[in-house]
């Protein structure tokens, strides 16, 4: 989601201390996956991808170097409380 409020609210309400994130995840060829489009999400990976596209991104992606604790290559573990 690119917004916050939604992403804070989620963590809340799961009790999500953090996200495990994929670096790539957020590149419109990483949403274009068979497993991703063949899902019951797919209408909102469509979705995203076209946020992608023009530009806009999740609110988590612009959190990773503020919020991550703990990141490899390929994957950020971002502290929910940080958000």
């Amino acid at each position: 989601s690119p917004n916050l409020i939604d992403v804070q609210r989620l963590a809340d309400r799961a009790g999500i201390d953090f996200f495990l994130i994929e670096r790539s995840a957020f590149e419109p060829e990483y949403l274009q996956q068979d497993w991703l489009m063949q899902s019951e999400a797919r209408e909102q990976v469509k979705t995203i991808m076209t946020q992608l596209k023009q530009g806009l991104q999740p609110t988590i992606a612009t959190k990773m170097s503020a919020c991550g604790v703990v990141s490899t290559e390929n994957y950020v573990l971002l502290d929910t409380k940080c958000l």
